[in-house]
């Protein structure tokens, strides 16, 4: 089994990802908070778990006030 590094572009990707989510999420900006996710993405959590865009969208009203 080879490991495959990430190279700096792969990493600056992950850091720019992470932020436009987390400035999404702040900032209560559902259209960039989605287009962070693949279409076919999931997420897991304390509430269930959202699979796909289409339950994606409704992760965000689910949490509640932050």
């Amino acid at each position: 089994m080879s490991i495959k590094l990430l190279t700096a572009e792969d990493k600056l990707e992950i850091i720019e990802l992470t932020s436009r989510y987390a400035i999404a999420m702040d900032t209560n900006d559902v259209d960039m908070w989605i287009s962070t996710w693949a279409s076919d993405g999931v997420w897991s959590g304390r509430i269930g778990q959202y699979r796909g865009k289409e339950e994606l969208l409704r992760l965000l009203p689910d949490l509640g006030e932050r």
